[in-house]
């Protein structure tokens, strides 16, 4: 759901508890310990990533492909950025998208792993580049998500609907059932095999 900036401070922690990740876009409040967050041009005083300006018309010149930011992005090269900015990266931060300009190499796409907390960034306004019309910009919301939750399985993106087929799902250890919503609403208990 979307939060105005002003009401997030107000939410209760059991409402951020219900959240598996936050996208923050163009501000950086404060987050809980345990939080994990996707930032898209994070400022502010409470920016994980502390900024030294900004990079005009960055071109991206390095992908890690290894990275799960990027699982099934083969560059992004083509994607036109009007500005970014020059993020600060700390030691553990992995810079999974870089530019290269006159003044060194800049994080576009930056992540942070701190055991219990996953923090990735963004660094320009998605509203101020052609991402959103690359065919990568999906891929990369859906693998920032999976990451950022935790998410150890992969997606399932067809099957063919006449054959019962098998879902990895964690947690249901001990389980006999498990309570399965359809695209109507109905809930049917099916058994843990």
């Amino acid at each position: 759901r979307q939060i105005a900036p002003s009401a997030y401070a107000e939410l209760e922690s059991i409402e951020l508890d219900a959240l598996d990740v936050t996208v923050f876009n163009g501000v950086a409040p404060p987050i809980r310990a345990g939080q994990s967050a996707l930032y898209i041009h994070p400022t502010g005083a409470d920016s994980p990533w502390p900024n030294r300006g900004r990079v005009f018309d960055p071109i991206i010149t390095r992908i890690e492909r290894e990275e799960p930011l990027l699982r099934w992005i083969h560059g992004l090269r083509s994607v036109g950025i009007t500005s970014a900015l020059r993020l600060v990266l700390s030691a553990g931060d992995v810079s999974v998208a870089t530019s290269l300009g006159s003044d060194g190499e800049d994080a576009m796409i930056v992540r942070r792993d701190l055991g219990t907390q996953r923090l990735a960034a963004v660094a320009f306004r998605i509203s101020e580049s052609n991402f959103p019309l690359q065919i990568a910009y999906p891929l990369f919301l859906l693998n920032a998500i999976d990451w950022l939750s935790a998410d150890t399985h992969e997606l399932v993106p067809t099957y063919t609907t006449d054959r019962a087929f098998s879902v990895s799902v964690s947690g249901t250890e001990g389980l006999d059932t498990v309570d399965v919503s359809g695209p109507d609403g109905q809930v049917e208990s099916v058994s843990v095999v």
